[in-house]
């Protein structure tokens, strides 16, 4: 070890020696192919070694025996190193799959919010979603009444009808209702899409029944004339 420190010094002298340059890798290298232990792997070994004008000043000063020894020495240290750095990549290569995180969790839930909003100040309800308090549950008991939209686990009808009337109303980025409702974009995608349906059937019913009372005056006109 004591042979290795040469080569590896603490620090380096503010005055480096005016002879570092006066050894080539070349000269190094044609050294180290006389010696006896010699192999080709521990050239490749000894070639960042010899890159360095005081490495090589080192390694030609010091007598075949030690110099070897020192090349072994770094040599070992190199394959350690190289083996240790193969494991902290393979350990990296393992945790590139990413682990799934929570995302929407604050306790200022959708549900929450759109309570708040539907019992604070009525002008509060009219600017979120377009339509005063009184309204909007009465529009979500029609859609209930129907069965076109129901509780489920997660979201409730009042906050389904909130998903359509906020995106409809101001036509906010699907990240922006995620934040307010806090559920995935897959399920405000869901239920802005279930009530729109719901909006549909609910037209085409009072549709068909204004034309069917319709139908029914034009007949009883027709049978007073008569």
């Amino acid at each position: 070890m004591k042979l290795a420190k040469s080569l590896f010094p603490g620090s380096s002298s503010s005055t480096a020696s005016k002879d570092e340059e006066q050894y080539t890798v070349r000269e190094c290298v044609s050294r180290l192919k006389t010696m006896v232990g010699y192999s080709q792997e521990l050239l490749m070994r000894a070639l960042p070694l010899f890159e360095i004008p005081s490495k090589r000043v080192i390694f030609m000063s010091l007598d075949e025996e030690d110099a070897m020894a020192i090349l072994k020495e770094n040599a070992m240290f190199m394959t350690v190193g190289e083996m240790l750095m193969s494991s902290i990549m393979d350990e990296d290569e393992e945790d590139t799959t990413p682990i799934p995180r929570p995302m929407h969790t604050s306790r200022h839930t959708g549900h929450v919010w759109v309570h708040e909003v539907l019992h604070d100040h009525e002008r509060r309800c009219y600017n979120t979603f377009p339509m005063h308090a009184s309204m909007f549950l009465k529009l979500r008991d029609i859609l209930v009444e129907r069965e076109l939209i129901r509780d489920c686990r997660y979201v409730t009808t009042s906050e389904q009808l909130a998903m359509f009337l906020y995106a409809m109303g101001h036509g906010v980025a699907t990240g922006a209702m995620c934040e307010h409702f806090q559920h995935s974009s897959e399920t405000i995608s869901y239920y802005v899409n279930r009530v729109i349906k719901a909006i549909e059937l609910t037209y085409s019913m009072v549709m068909l029944k204004e034309e069917s009372l319709t139908q029914g005056c034009i007949v009883v006109q027709w049978g007073d004339k008569n």
